[in-house]
């Protein structure tokens, strides 16, 4: 019965899926049926028909109600559409849309289910939401705000950023007239705009103009208004608007900052540039007009900047250019600058490239007329060469010391040192100063850097690079060297006047020394002259007296003792009046080549009477090719008085010996020998000074003043020679002394 009843209602052909449900198990289905859930009759019949839902819909609520309410309502019973999901055989699951009608076949509740697959428009729908919630995110959270405005110029919608901007709560309606709130400066401009865009739908103006919010204040905006009136899901003026008070602000503000870079610049001296990457003036201050000699209504925005350089220096000018652009960072330079009229003048230019976009897009920098600095500079260069001239030609030493450094030394110093300026710019500055000096120089240079009272001049010792010692007077004053503070001294070489001091003081001592002696030296010389005249007078008177009493032997005797006291005499006053010619300069030097022989030979005649009376041997050694440069009359002088003594304290039968050997071979060394009595030690350190009586008798009684040995000292240092004596009491004497035997060697 049931299977006739179905044969009726089931229609294979069916385009929709359905199903026939009996005690809650599934009966029979369709092939739309079994292609929709792809199922398997043998796996699908006679099942619960709870195995086509999922457990949960996703309303939340169990997909069986819906079948048990239909069970459970009455015959004819019909419910539906419903969407909801149901799961294919598969696992699966698609979105149907269902109804249900339920009828009783041969005494049992039947259940009658169609379904349609509404999969793909539930997708569809799905999506058209997701655009719909995507577009109305933007709108809402967008920081642009959207605005619709009916032909009638009411608004029709806000978005929320648009009610955000403007203060107005997000649910808050807006019922104010647009121009009611446009700012009256430009509400007829933007009127005017909005008549052509009526006019005009492909009119889109973007304008910018001041919108009252629900605070009352003025905010700038920027808005594009599109006609879409005539868009059926639109049918409005569309403005898309964007708050742009603080972009305003800072315009304003820009505004004013250019306008206070430009008056800034136009009151400096300097030419203030700007250039695009080609080099064209793209902005100039007022100064440049003034430079280059041109009107100010003359247009230099534009010109390139290499044309105000001279022909000659622009390709260095572009080169500078590129390297500025390469990334190079230059110091200031120097061109010269072409004027309006022709002329050039000095400028120091600087630049840096200006960067946009991390890349060159021109140069911006100032330039310099240095015109008048070049002329101070030229001034000053010629004050500092004539400074360095009188510097480096000054006869006094100049140098500047800062802490135990030299800084800087004129070409005085270094011939006063013998150092080379880059020696003693290197050394300490007390390395060529004598070390028992440094004391005085060190406390003189603290006052002097402190302030307080140091001495103008006073004299130290430098010593030279050779060791030679030179005094110098020096003074000095603070200066300024390289931002510290130094020492300027000033150094006069006084060492000839040092000598000359000294010398004074040494001749003075000497002159003192000398009348002490020559005091001394009258004393003992007056003494000895008035001895043999009181002989001599006292012979005379015995004569005078008792001459006819006397026998010839006595006269004889008499004659004999006056001549002797009168050759004594004469030697003396002979050596005394030679002594005062040395004194006073007035003894002639003639040195020539002499032979020591023949010069002893004539000498000796004088003394060999003497000699042969005291049975003395004189034995001449000196060869006769030995040559000295002497003066014969000083020469023979020498050795008349050297004999003479030698005869004198050599007793009868005595031997003097004369000889002469080289020294080297400039120097001949003269030696007269004799076997006599000698002379003391203490004697000998005496021999050959004014101021001690040195004379005594010889062997035989001989007068002796002993000024004899002060000329032959006298003569042979003239020579540039020594004179000395050896000797031994009671053995004899050696006198020696040297003599030049080349012209060199005198003095």
């Amino acid at each position: 019965m049931i299977n006739d009843s179905l044969d009726l209602i089931f229609f294979n052909s069916s385009p929709d899926a359905c199903v026939i449900i009996a005690d809650g198990n599934i009966m029979k289905f369709n092939s739309a049926f079994g292609k929709m859930f792809r199922g398997n009759p043998d796996l699908v019949l006679g099942k619960s028909f709870e195995i086509l839902f999922p457990e949960f819909q996703p309303d939340g609520l169990r997909s069986s109600r819906f079948i048990n309410e239909i069970l459970g309502s009455g015959a004819n019973a019909y419910c539906g559409p419903y969407e909801w999901v149901n799961r294919r055989m598969d696992g699966t699951e698609l979105w149907v849309e269902s109804t249900f009608s339920s009828s009783d076949v041969d005494g049992k509740k039947v259940v009658f289910g169609c379904y349609r697959d509404v999969s793909k428009r539930k997708l569809a729908v799905e999506k058209v939401e997701k655009v719909r919630q995507h577009y109305q995110a933007i709108i809402e959270n967008a920081p642009d705000g959207i605005a619709l405005i009916s032909g009638e110029g009411n608004f029709k919608f806000v978005s929320p950023s648009a009610r955000r901007i403007f203060g107005y709560d997000p649910i808050e309606e807006i019922t104010a007239n647009p121009n009611a709130n446009t700012h009256p400066d430009d509400l007829q401009m933007v009127l005017d705009n909005l008549v052509r865009l009526l006019d005009d739908a492909t009119y889109i103006p973007t304008i910018q103009y001041r919108f009252q919010d629900k605070q009352g204040n003025w905010k700038w905006v920027e808005s594009t208004f599109t006609n879409l009136l005539a868009e059926p899901s639109v049918e409005s003026i569309v403005i898309n608007f964007r708050d742009i008070t603080a972009r305003k602000q800072v315009e304003t503000a820009l505004s004013e900052s250019e306008e206070k870079f430009r008056e800034l610049a136009d009151l400096l001296p300097q030419v203030i540039f700007e250039t695009d990457i080609d080099g064209n003036f793209v902005f100039v201050n007022r100064q440049a007009f003034k430079i280059f000699g041109y009107p100010e209504d003359f247009e230099i925005i534009g010109i390139n900047s290499l044309n105000f350089h001279i022909p000659e220096e622009r390709a260095t000018a572009r080169e500078n250019i590129q390297q500025l652009y390469s990334g190079k960072l230059l110091k200031g330079n120097e061109y010269r600058m072409l004027r309006k009229d022709g002329s050039t003048f000095p400028g120091l230019v600087y630049s840096n490239p200006i960067i946009r976009a991390n890349k060159p897009s021109g140069i911006r920098g100032i330039i310099v007329d240095i015109s008048e600095r070049k002329i101070t500079e030229k001034r000053l260069h010629e004050s500092e060469q004539r400074y360095r001239l009188l510097v480096e030609t000054a006869n006094e030493g100049i140098l500047v010391g800062q802490g135990q450094i030299l800084k800087f030394v004129n070409p005085m110093i270094v011939e006063l040192s013998g150092y080379s300026r880059d020696e003693l710019l290197s050394l300490p500055f007390l390395s060529f100063i004598h070390p028992d000096d440094w004391d005085l120089v060190l406390q003189n240079q603290a006052n002097r850097l402190k302030g307080e009272n140091a001495d103008q001049r006073y004299k130290i010792r430098i010593k030279r690079k050779d060791s030679a010692i030179k005094w110098v007077e020096m003074g000095g004053v603070k200066i300024e060297w390289e931002g510290q503070p130094a020492t300027m001294n000033f150094i006069t070489d006084i060492t000839d006047r040092k000598k000359a001091e000294e010398e004074i003081i040494l001749q003075n001592e000497k002159l003192l020394r000398a009348n002490v002696e020559k005091d001394k030296f009258f004393s003992i010389i007056s003494h000895d002259i008035r001895s043999p005249f009181s002989g001599f007078l006292g012979l005379t008177q015995i004569m005078a007296e008792d001459l006819p009493s006397l026998t010839m032997q006595e006269i004889q005797e008499i004659a004999v003792s006056m001549r002797n006291s009168a050759t004594n005499l004469f030697r003396l006053l002979e050596n005394l009046l030679q002594w005062s010619l040395i004194q006073q300069g007035l003894i002639p030097f003639i040195p020539v080549r002499s032979s020591l022989f023949q010069i002893a030979e004539e000498s000796n005649s004088s003394i060999l009477e003497p000699a042969r009376r005291k049975e003395i041997e004189i034995v001449n050694r000196i060869e006769e090719n030995i040559i000295a440069i002497a003066d014969h009359q000083l020469l023979q002088t020498i050795f008349r008085n050297l004999m003479s003594n030698a005869v004198k304290f050599t007793p009868k039968g005595g031997r003097i010996i004369l000889s002469a050997t080289f020294e080297g071979e400039n120097i001949v060394q003269i030696a007269i020998q004799d076997n006599g009595i000698g002379i003391s030690p203490d004697m000998v350190d005496k021999l050959f000074r004014l101021d001690v009586q040195t004379g005594r008798k010889g062997t035989e009684g001989e007068v002796s003043s002993g000024l004899g040995l002060v000329l032959c000292k006298e003569f042979v240092e003239r020579h540039g020679g020594k004179l000395w004596v050896e000797s031994t009491e009671g053995e004899g004497s050696i006198f020696y002394f040297t003599l030049p035997t080349v012209e060199d060697f005198l003095i």
